[in-house]
């Protein structure tokens, strides 16, 4: 498994390219904005992009979708069924403030809840579910990585005074379901800086153990 990341829109949000170099097989984690670097990486790579897997439904997330669909017809959008509302509001998901094109909506192909897996390639994507930045929150862990969305950063978490976030919820995302994962896993959040497990349990002055 290889992994390419990206910075993108406004928000410079983490987006990330992960792959199998042997089958090519591939997927596109939280594209917030339309890449051309992003685009130019897959095509000199021979990859081929199954599925856009969305942490949540934030338009900083989402918002290069639309481009990557034109790019690849054959590719399937992955999102919670808990954040559909968020997709279809254009005035809740902040495409407003953080897509070039302004208000969109989005509609996925693959809905799942937690405990689903999904495979690309060789790779098998296991669905936990983070709510508390937004109710369907969504973590994907394979191997020795968990993409953990806008949940945990690097000694910091997600924000909760959003519609249908949670303060309450996105504590007990954090300490029940992610910092239940071995300590040398290495979370690759939605912004900011690159971490583990182990560090935040120990030095997260948000939520530490």
């Amino acid at each position: 498994m290889e992994i390419k990341h990206f910075a993108l829109g406004y928000g410079r949000t983490n987006c990330y390219l992960v792959y199998d170099p042997e089958s090519k097989k591939a997927f596109i984690l939280d594209p917030g904005e339309e890449s051309q670097s992003l685009l130019d990486f897959i095509r000199e790579n021979e990859l081929e992009p199954e599925y856009i897997v969305l942490t949540h439904g934030h338009g900083d997330h989402f918002g290069g979708v639309p481009s990557l669909r034109e790019a690849f017809p054959g590719i399937r959008v992955v999102c919670s069924e808990a954040d559909r509302f968020l997709l279809e509001d254009k005035d809740h998901n902040f495409t407003r403030d953080f897509c070039r094109s302004g208000k969109m909506t989005l509609e996925a192909d693959v809905w799942i809840k937690d405990g689903d897996h999904l495979q690309v390639g060789p790779m098998d994507l296991e669905f936990i579910a983070t709510p508390g930045h937004t109710p369907g929150g969504m973590s994907v862990y394979l191997e020795d990585v968990v993409f953990c969305g806008d949940t945990l950063f690097f000694h910091s978490m997600g924000r909760s005074d959003f519609p249908g976030s949670s303060t309450e919820a996105l504590y007990d995302s954090i300490r029940e379901r992610l910092y239940k994962l071995p300590p040398e896993t290495r979370c690759l959040p939605g912004h900011m800086g690159f971490t583990t497990i182990g560090e935040e349990m120990k030095n997260n002055p948000f939520v530490s153990i």
